[in-house]
């Protein structure tokens, strides 16, 4: 961790319990990712909209990031496993059905 940067950790952090918080208050729903995956697939027609407005606002969010500072998600370690973004979008389907089962 030799570019650990507190206030970019501290925004983060509040972005999200603001996030969740809002959804909260609004849509009187917990912001858990697991629960809003397995609603896009397995909730009512019309109660999956805002799941896929959420989802797609976390990608687009990412994407956004990526655009205003291009060297933001450049890893600071070097690690020998590569992690496509296939892998990744499936360990994430992965882990909400498994959180449905349970």
């Amino acid at each position: 961790m030799e570019n650990f940067t507190p206030l970019s950790a501290i925004a983060g952090g509040a972005l999200i319990g603001i996030s969740v918080t809002l959804l909260l208050l609004f849509n009187g729903r917990i912001g858990g990712i697991s629960g809003i995956m397995s609603g896009v697939c397995l909730a009512p027609k019309n109660d999956r909209i805002w799941r896929l407005i959420f989802i797609v606002g976390l990608v687009l969010g990412a994407f956004i990031v990526q655009l205003l500072k291009p060297n933001f998600n450049i890893p600071r370690q070097k690690l020998p496993i590569t992690i496509t973004w296939t892998g990744r979008l499936s360990s994430r389907f992965r882990h909400s059905y498994g959180q449905w089962l349970h």
